[in-house]
């Protein structure tokens, strides 16, 4: 999932939205859903867990009705992520994982479960980078819906500038990595979306990828493989009696070659003689009937 959760950054901002909807959704009736929950997560002080199992019930609820409007599977890592965001700053990667694990049974329990498919633990670093590329594409998201950042529509388009070019350190290295990828692809939406925007004339229009054609990334492997097969070569060469091998068989071959060519020419030579012949005999068939008449 570390690497799928990278592509679906971009539907975290929509997902918030979503949570913060259901959340004080009187309709759903949660009684008794969370005592379990609540019994065995009282002792952990990093959660809120009486009141975060309501929400992540109501949630999940609501996720399940609206499939036809929703990704599941999106709606689930941004749960996570949510989770995630709780208790990020105590270090409970473990605790997190086995809390979300725990909600979703705890669902299961009670309706046919949802979320089912198998996810990694997010680490500090992955959550980091989770954090950055969510802020860009929440900015984006308000500065594309013309609402405000700091009293201005503009100051958002100006956040994803700053946070993009703060994460060129991220990239310098391995610009080739899910994050970097991702981060890319913001790149080329937000300089499409600005192409054609005539407002915010001291924002930059354009970000410059990260991702540079890499001669040295292109001819790594080819080269990698040269190498290796050169040094195996040298080795059967050095320390093996495969030289005298190959020219033995080299020699054998140029036998059996040159034995083929002589062979096929007599055969030809024997042929050619053989036509010649043929061609002579009418001639002398006719010459010897005129003759005897």
């Amino acid at each position: 999932m570390n690497e799928e959760i990278y592509e679906v950054v971009k539907t975290f901002p929509k997902f918030s939205e979503f949570l913060n909807s259901v959340t004080t959704d009187g309709e759903i009736n949660i009684q008794g859903w969370c005592e379990n929950i609540k019994q065995e997560y009282s002792s952990y002080v990093y959660y809120d867990i009486e009141n975060i199992c309501p929400v992540v019930i109501r949630y999940l609820t609501k996720l399940k009705e609206n499939t036809h409007e929703y990704n599941t599977k999106e709606g689930c890592n941004y749960l996570y992520y949510w989770l995630y965001e709780k208790a990020h700053k105590n270090n409970a990667d473990d605790l997190t994982f086995t809390l979300y694990k725990s909600l979703l049974s705890n669902f299961g329990d009670y309706q046919s479960e949802i979320c089912t498919f198998n996810v990694d633990k997010i680490t500090g670093d992955i959550f980091q980078k989770l954090k950055d590329l969510y802020n860009l594409y929440d900015h984006f998201d308000k500065f594309q819906k013309k609402e405000t950042c700091n009293s201005s529509t503009c100051n958002c388009a100006q956040e994803c500038v700053d946070i993009y070019n703060k994460l060129e350190d991220s990239c310098s290295n391995d610009s080739y990595s899910s994050f970097c990828i991702e981060l890319d692809k913001f790149g080329h939406k937000y300089n499409e979306h600005m192409k054609d925007n005539d407002t915010c004339e001291h924002t930059l229009k354009s970000v410059r990828s990260f991702r540079k054609n890499n001669l040295q990334v292109i001819l790594l492997p080819p080269i990698s493989i040269i190498l290796v097969i050169s040094f195996i070569l040298f080795i059967l060469y050095k320390y093996t009696p495969f030289p005298s091998w190959l020219l033995l068989r080299i020699k054998k071959n140029k036998r059996t070659r040159n034995y083929l060519n002589d062979e096929s020419y007599q055969l030809l030579h024997n042929d050619k003689s053989r036509m010649d012949n043929s061609q002579n005999e009418p001639y002398n068939i006719e010459y010897h009937s005129v003759h005897d008449s």
